[in-house]
């Protein structure tokens, strides 16, 4: 069952590596086989561990691509309302250790409707820092490629004590062991002591095509991957971080619009998102490369 998720993992990944390999270059995809079985209670242990370490986080890479097909599988009996959507995003966060959080996100959607159709690129700068007496400070940078950039400060959040001040800054992954409840799991030692932790659930709804009013059944088949890699934190319990981050799910029909049996699942929609994160300091912040309010 294992090497078969694995398989069923890389055929996932290949095809996005081939269209952009230097876009995907630092996605680590080495060590994400089980090459051996772990208990459930070792394997929820290290995802609590993890929640806990979320703060040595330093840094996060982070891509996410969406596809809908709805115009293509209505065909002729598109409406106005269907469409397919491509959205591509970007995203970089880095903590300084000057208390400032810098993130980059650059999005690239474009819809197809039957008579129309969009595209956009917005890059979106968020700097958030500390004030001498701890209040925090956001300046965002948004550009949507057609004008000059609008830069503007959201609300000042106020200081109230040091476990808040520091949850501001929080870019790990937070998940805990609650994430397996009620799912089929699987889970084990990669190499180099790493513990993958793969999750599999079906979730069932419906679909109804505005054309003819008719409902049938679809299904969102979801698979995520944990890579949690262990620490030194001086403790007598063994600690993780979530180092690795893979979530792939699928929107399904069997019926064609008029309810007759397909030969194979159409695909509605299909999702992926893959974050690597990283402790390494990344020094001190120059405050001054900071944008200038504009509005």
């Amino acid at each position: 069952m294992k090497k078969f998720v694995y398989l069923v993992l890389l055929a996932a990944l290949l095809p996005l590596a081939g269209c952009s390999e230097t876009e995907w270059s630092w996605w680590e995809k080495d060590n994400l086989s089980i090459e051996k079985e772990i208990p459930e209670k070792d394997a929820k242990a290290a995802l609590d561990s993890s929640a806990l370490n979320a703060n040595l986080i330093k840094s996060v890479n982070e891509s996410y691509t969406l596809n809908t097909f709805y115009k293509n599988y209505l065909s002729n009996y598109t409406t106005e309302d269907d469409s397919n959507k491509t959205v591509s995003q970007s995203v970089t966060r880095r903590f300084y250790d000057n208390n400032v959080l810098v993130t980059n996100d650059s999005t690239t959607k474009d819809q197809t409707y039957l008579h129309a159709s969009t595209a956009s690129v917005i890059v979106l700068d968020s700097y958030k820092f500390a004030t001498e007496v701890k209040d925090i400070r956001e300046i965002v940078s948004t550009d949507y490629g057609y004008a000059e950039r609008e830069v503007e400060e959201l609300d000042v959040h106020k200081y109230v004590n040091d476990d808040d001040f520091n949850a501001q800054f929080v870019i790990g992954n937070k998940a805990d062991s609650s994430v397996m409840a009620g799912k089929s799991t699987t889970y084990g030692f990669a190499k180099n002591n790493e513990i993958i932790i793969e999750i599999m659930e079906t979730e069932k709804s419906s679909y109804t095509i505005k054309f003819n009013n008719s409902t049938f059944p679809q299904v969102k088949n979801i698979y995520t991957v944990y890579r949690l890699k262990p620490i030194e934190a001086g403790e007598k319990e063994a600690q993780y971080i979530v180092d690795y981050y893979y979530r792939s799910t699928q929107v399904l029909i069997g019926f064609n619009i008029f309810g007759e049996p397909l030969k194979e699942p159409y695909v509605l929609e299909k999702e992926e998102s893959v974050r690597s994160y990283s402790t390494e300091s990344n020094g001190s912040y120059d405050l001054s490369q900071i944008p200038a309010v504009t509005k």
